[in-house]
């Protein structure tokens, strides 16, 4: 009788009777081989738990994702996917190239040169003498570039967007003020932090331009006749301006909540919802971005910004200013993937982690996870107020 040697890997019995089967050498070797062809497979197949390292949510994976890089499925987080047991570290890389050198000031010196530190942060009077967040992103900087988590080039990049973040003056106007963020990582801002009380998209296109849709009103029409273009609309944008008039009163951000249009009707009425967009086309200028800004209907029709928008565009270039210094300060802890999602769901516990996972010497900067928790208490002020009746 002939079994096949994957079946006799699996039990060394006969299938009928259940004896032990007896094997020669040769039949012993296969029966081996397809066990541990077997094995391979059954590790493949095999489910682990991994904690995500940035929000610390309990993630699983089979064998075949080992060194695969994946984002966790709740804040985004770029890791690559550890062996059973181990730890993620977040980024591209599951493993730092060298052992954590002693923190010699010559190695940071080092990395500071090849950074061109010296050179970018002249005009601020130095690198040196920055502080808060801005001090933790360059140190953290430097020890990924000496650990092998960052490349020479982005981390060039970075600290030369955080250069230009930390030299912007505040938006003065309305219309000429440049983001030192790129068009994606602006639109990113906008939709997933500043607007995302709101319902807002960000959308990216051909030639590093990001469209961000924020819905600031809606309206119903009829199918088959005239949009309402009245004092439907004109009530919306008035309270938008009501909004955005409190936000510069209080020193807040402006919030937008978008309700749900109840509608009992009859049958033979089909009514739709129109909602008006601020659309902001955000284009490359230099190394940062630049602003178009229009008011559509999601019908497709164009019409000229309003006043209330405008100061839900003020508002939005205010939110930029406070927050992009922490965005990308953050970038360069964690690395150019890092997103506003991320930044919203970011632990102290993992971000102190990870600092010491860097270098041991970096623990000294874990308390400036405050400023993410000042963030949010920023962002949780843009909801209004309880029992204000809303638009």
């Amino acid at each position: 009788m002939q079994l096949p040697a994957a079946g006799v890997a699996k039990a060394r019995r006969c299938m009928y009777c259940g004896g032990e089967l007896q094997l020669d050498a040769e039949a012993d070797a296969a029966v081996a081989e397809a066990g541990r062809a077997l094995e391979t497979v059954r590790a493949m197949e095999r489910k682990f738990r991994v904690n995500c390292p940035l929000c610390e949510r309990v993630l699983v994976f089979t064998g075949e994702a080992i060194g695969a890089e994946r984002r966790c499925a709740y804040c985004t987080a770029l890791f690559e996917v550890p062996e059973a047991g181990r730890p993620a570290l977040p980024g591209p890389s599951a493993s730092l190239m060298e052992d954590a050198p002693p923190a010699a000031a010559a190695e940071l010196e080092k990395a500071a040169g090849l950074i061109g530190l010296n050179s970018l942060f002249s005009a601020s009077g130095g690198w040196n003498s920055l502080g808060d967040e801005a001090a933790m992103a360059l140190d953290a900087l430097r020890w990924r570039l000496i650990r092998g988590h960052a490349a020479l080039a982005p981390a060039r990049a970075l600290a030369a967007v955080l250069r230009d973040v930390v030299q912007t003056p505040a938006p003065a106007g309305v219309e000429s003020w440049i983001c030192p963020l790129p068009p994606r990582w602006t639109g990113d801002l906008i939709a997933r932090w500043i607007c995302s009380k709101g319902e807002c998209s960000a959308q990216d296109k051909d030639g590093g331009t990001t469209v961000v849709d924020f819905v600031t009103g809606s309206h119903t029409a009829e199918t088959g006749k005239p949009l309402m273009t009245g004092s439907d609309m004109k009530d919306t944008l008035a309270n938008i301006a009501v909004k955005a008039a409190a936000a510069a009163i209080t020193d807040s951000a402006f919030s937008l909540d978008q309700d749900d249009i109840k509608m009992n009707l009859d049958e033979d009425r089909r009514l739709y919802v129109v909602k008006h967009l601020l659309r902001m086309t955000l284009l490359p200028a230099g190394a940062g971005t630049s602003f178009h800004f229009s008011h559509r209907w999601s019908t497709g029709e164009e019409l000229e910004l309003e006043p209330a928008q405008t100061q839900a565009v003020r508002a939005v270039r205010t939110e930029l200013f406070r927050e992009m210094r922490l965005f990308v300060c953050f970038k360069a802890v964690f690395g150019d993937w890092f997103n506003a999602d991320c930044l919203s769901c970011l632990t102290p516990a993992a971000f102190g982690r990870w600092l010491e996972t860097l270098h041991p010497s970096l623990a000294g900067h874990r308390d400036i996870f405050v400023a993410i928790e000042d963030a949010k208490v920023r962002r949780a002020q843009r909801r209004w107020p309880e029992g204000k009746e809303k638009p």
